[in-house]
């Protein structure tokens, strides 16, 4: 099963978050149990995205290794990647096949200038701003899965 959720972060960027695990019937028919509902995090590369973890399929992805081995799999996307484009008042609709992408920015923008001012931030804003709001996520829908 895989569920995309869009969470904001403190600073106002809003960052898509995925979790992948088997359904109650496909746990139930583990072996191995000792890791089943496990929350594991993968934290893509700086410039990549939650794609890195899926990219060579079922066979041979370490994403799908966790999830079939029972892991509750959250699957972040950092800001500024192709899932974590956008805040409240800039809304990313993704890019024309055969565009420049900073001419696409440009034109699908209101404010270019706010464009600019997105772009430029640091590993700081990662760690201080997009961590906790992922790690809130996840603690929020694991304990509410457990009431």
């Amino acid at each position: 099963m895989i569920k995309d959720y869009t969470i904001g972060t403190d600073d106002n960027i809003n960052l898509k978050i995925f979790r992948v695990n088997l359904s109650l019937a496909e746990k139930s028919k583990l072996v191995d149990r000792k890791n089943i509902n496990t929350p594991t995090l993968l934290v893509h590369g700086l410039i990549d995205s939650s794609d890195e973890w899926f990219e060579t399929g079922e066979a041979g992805s370490i994403g799908y290794y966790f999830a079939d081995k029972g892991f509750d799999v959250w699957v972040m996307n950092s800001r500024g990647n192709k899932y974590s484009h956008s805040t409240p008042n800039i809304p990313f609709q993704g890019f024309a096949a055969d565009s420049n992408v900073a001419t696409d920015y440009s034109q699908r923008a209101s404010d270019h200038k706010t464009y600019k001012q997105f772009f430029k931030f640091h590993v700081f804003e990662m760690a201080i701003y997009d961590m906790p709001a992922i790690y809130r996520l996840i603690m929020r829908e694991r304990f509410d899965a457990t009431r």
